[in-house]
């Protein structure tokens, strides 16, 4: 988690990040004036002393009791205790001691020390022989424990425990009104799932076309066909879009490539895109190359939050004689605002988008995934074992009138009518529902298209088992006129709560897509 912070000071902000990412059912606890607790809503409260369950404090109280307070320890609790007395940490020990750098380590002892008569909490050693413990000073004016700590990381995983759909709407800020739709890609488990290999650092152009194709189309066939992935729209500064070829020609001026890409996420509508991306870069080398880049307008570089990035043109200004020009002009001529951190990238068009997206990394600002609706479907589509797919947050296109007004717009009424016949007729349509989520994902029996809606109430979500049922077994694609049994010959729908959630079995992975975009009759609703 550290790392993933960029070695900077622990703040409470750093904090709420990390319980918007694990979970709600993280919580911190306030042991003393000096150490926060952080972990479960369970652990936390099984840590406290029962005399001062009072102590636990919601994330604004702790927000708002810590300011001033130079120095503190945060301890990630995995297992119960009755307090602090020998608990052990299974997972971190963090430490924040004024301004010097944040190292980590793998396991403490924290004890209340009240024999002592100081109240403050010690570490007492470490557990394991080749982890140190340097410069622990305990202060007797505020019974600050003070620790220099370092860890491992070369395994790091950046949400240990959470799916990736849920991972990358928690870097997306709650723009919900003015975002219509995130696109959401697992480069990483394309590449496990299709037996797919990352080109070494030796690789040629044509090898890192030839990765870059397998993941986006899948790997081709004994017979020449490509064994479809079925991914999604990509963001341009992950290589994985349409302009992906282009991109890799100035892999060089970046310090990255497709190859240090595992996850991603794009929304949309344009021109305000936010691109999130998350995989294995190293700042400094993306430093170097675009101070040596002579080709490279060079950027202004700017910051937010404590996180630099570099800058290029004025807000949303295209300039197509720099069309795809490096380090990254896109097809628009946009150098953009891009954020190289060790884990993840950032990328925008405008600086108020940048800024948006580093106070969501930091925890400063509601993320989509604080959305109750929104993380439903993330949580779903997660748990369904989907892999690429898109939230849909702006459904009312997709009501039966937003979509004839798209279909019928300059057709006579006749025209119109016979359209909407072809929505409703044969099966209906579903009830207005929340947020749609949809993608491509895999499990012991294949790939399948994963469904998710979610309802405003759990009856409308049961209610609408029947009617996708209806719509799939009695319906057609108002684009080629083939019933959808044709294409999906093994369903099954359930509700769980307020989600309706399906598995549609397919040998066309990508079809997903091509129902959101060309508005096809399965998603329709009143």
């Amino acid at each position: 988690a550290l790392d993933d912070l960029g070695w900077r000071k622990t703040t409470v902000a750093d904090l709420e990040m990390w319980r918007a990412r694990r979970g709600d059912d993280m919580a911190i606890g306030f042991v003393s004036k000096s150490l926060l607790v952080f972990g479960p809503e369970d652990a936390v409260r099984a840590s406290l002393r029962r005399d001062e369950e009072d102590s636990f404090h919601g994330l604004q109280e702790v927000q708002q009791t810590v300011e001033g307070v130079g120095s503190f320890i945060v301890l990630d609790v995995r297992t119960r205790c009755d307090d602090l007395r020998g608990c052990r940490a299974r997972s971190v020990a963090y430490a924040a001691a004024g301004e010097s750098e944040l190292e980590r380590t793998e396991r403490y002892v924290f004890r209340r020390d009240s024999d002592a008569g100081r109240g403050e909490n010690q570490v007492l050693a470490a557990l394991e022989d080749d982890v140190t413990v340097s410069d622990v000073q305990v202060s007797q004016k505020n019974a600050v424990v003070e620790a220099t700590v370092r860890l491992d990381v070369d395994d790091y995983t950046p949400f240990p425990g959470r799916g990736t759909f849920v991972t990358l709407l928690a870097l997306i800020p709650d723009n919900a009104d003015s975002l219509q739709m995130v696109w959401i890609n697992d480069y990483a488990r394309v590449r496990e799932l299709f037996d797919i290999d990352i080109p070494g650092a030796d690789a040629d152009d044509e090898k890192l076309t030839d990765y870059m194709m397998e993941v986006s189309l899948g790997p081709e066939t004994s017979s020449g066909e490509r064994d479809m992935t079925g991914l999604g729209q990509g963001p341009f500064i992950s290589g994985f879009s349409q302009y992906g070829f282009q991109l890799l020609e100035n892999r060089e001026h970046l310090g990255f490539d497709v190859r240090n890409v595992d996850q991603a996420a794009v929304t949309q509508p344009p021109p305000v895109v936010l691109e999130v991306v998350i995989g294995r870069f190293d700042p400094d080398a993306t430093d170097r190359a675009i101070d040596r880049c002579s080709e490279c307008p060079p950027p202004d570089r700017e910051e937010h939050g404590g996180i630099e990035f570099y800058s290029w043109g004025g807000d949303l200004r295209t300039d197509l004689d720099n069309r795809f020009s490096p380090p990254a002009f896109d097809a628009f001529g946009r150098g953009g605002r891009i954020a190289v951190l060790d884990r993840f990238v950032f990328r925008t068009v405008e600086t108020p988008g940048m800024r948006s997206l580093i106070s969501t990394y930091l925890g400063q600002r509601r993320s989509l995934a604080d959305n109750p609706d929104i993380l439903m479907a993330a949580r779903a589509m997660d748990g369904l074992g989907a892999y690429a797919g898109l939230i849909l947050l702006d459904t009312e296109p997709y009501s039966l009138e937003g979509t004839l007004g798209e279909l019928c717009a300059g057709l006579s009424s006749s025209d119109c009518n016979r359209i909407e016949a072809q929505l409703t007729d044969e099966s209906g349509v579903l009830s207005e529902y929340e947020v749609l989520a949809t993608g491509v994902g895999s499990d012991a029996d294949g790939l399948f298209i994963a469904v998710a809606i979610v309802y405003g109430s759990a009856r409308t979500a049961a209610a609408d088992v029947s009617m996708f049922e209806e719509i799939i077994d009695s319906g057609s694609s108002r684009l080629t006129g083939q019933p959808w049994r044709d294409f999906f010959p093994d369903a099954v729908v359930w509700s769980d709560g307020r989600t309706l959630l399906a598995k549609l079995r397919t040998d066309r992975p990508r079809m997903w897509a091509d129902i959101i975009f060309q508005r096809d009759a399965l998603f329709i609703h009143e």
